[in-house]
């Protein structure tokens, strides 16, 4: 009985640690495909254009896009409201 539980535990573990490349993999091809960014920018104060011009010329960068998003706060009588409001990409862009 002891044999087992243990080989049970590791084909578990085995499967665990085989399983997390497969879905790394998995993801990056789905990323690519569905042409999803690979890394966010956030400031707190902003980026120039300068900024935004200096990271379209680094390589490998296929694409740069700018955003803005507010919060909004709203209260109306003993309810109240957060809104997140965010920028886009031109449609095509």
């Amino acid at each position: 009985m002891l044999m087992l539980i243990t080989a049970m535990g590791a084909a578990f573990f085995i499967g665990i640690r085989s399983a997390s490349p497969d879905m790394n993999t998995t993801l990056n091809l789905y990323y690519d495909h569905q042409g999803m960014y690979d890394v966010q920018m956030l400031s707190t104060f902003g980026f120039t254009d300068s900024h935004i011009n200096h990271l379209r010329t680094v390589d490998g960068v296929r694409r740069v896009e700018p955003a803005f998003s507010v919060d909004l706060f709203a209260q109306r009588g003993e309810m109240s409201h957060l809104f997140r409001f965010h920028s886009g990409a031109p449609p095509g862009g």
